[in-house]
């Protein structure tokens, strides 16, 4: 959800002129769908989840974002609004740069524009997949191992365990199933031994079988 530089250099040797440092408390909105596109942050500490709603107006998550990753990227669009919501998991800082700074970031990384637009792609067309009430083929198991297997790569430890503050609610959510499902399927993994839970933390024991669950 979003895109993190490799190796990135400090933000003020790309962004011409001064960008802002701002702050978010847990539960609070970074920015908010339907409101209009005037530009991206950049998080520098803490998590936060992508958020859409369906037509009855309950809440989807659709990503999840750590330190380094770009959101908002609906400013690249121009006179563009925030097709999605993004709410803080924990407290956590993020630099802001208007479209004008954004413009100067791309100016010396042009093949970070294709990059983001294309992270912007897949977002979408999660929120058009909700929006328009597209059906998932996927079994329960699949979409959970998908999510499970889309966190392991990005935020897991050396121990396997998902370094994410994320409630197991919240991952119930991201798959599209309920709790119930959830807690059914979690439980039967971690007696085939795939996964466990240690300290509220979910450590993935067995990757490759994640994999071959979620095909």
């Amino acid at each position: 959800m979003g895109y993190a530089l490799e190796n990135p250099r400090p933000l003020n040797y790309y962004a011409r002129g001064r960008y802002t440092i701002h702050y978010f408390d847990a539960g609070e909105y970074l920015i908010k769908e339907c409101t209009r596109a005037e530009g991206i942050y950049r998080i520098r500490s803490g998590m936060a989840k992508v958020v859409c709603e369906d037509k009855e107006g309950k809440q989807h998550i659709i990503g999840i974002l750590g330190a380094g990753d770009f959101i908002g990227m609906e400013a690249l669009l121009g006179d563009a609004c925030y097709r999605m919501s993004v709410i803080a998991l924990e407290d956590l800082s993020a630099y802001y740069l208007t479209q004008e700074q954004m413009k100067a970031l791309l100016d010396v990384r042009p093949s970070l524009y294709g990059v983001l637009l294309d992270r912007l792609h897949q977002l979408l067309a999660r929120v058009d997949a909700i929006e328009l009430e597209g059906k998932d083929s996927r079994t329960s198991g699949q979409r959970l191992a998908s999510v499970i297997l889309e966190l392991y790569e990005r935020f897991a430890e050396e121990n396997g365990c998902l370094d994410v503050d994320v409630s197991q609610s919240d991952l119930a959510n991201f798959a599209g199933i309920s709790r119930q499902t959830f807690y059914r399927i979690i439980n039967r993994w971690k007696e085939a031994g795939i996964l466990d839970i240690k300290n509220h933390q979910l450590c993935i024991k067995a990757p490759e079988r994640l994999e071959q669950l979620a095909t």
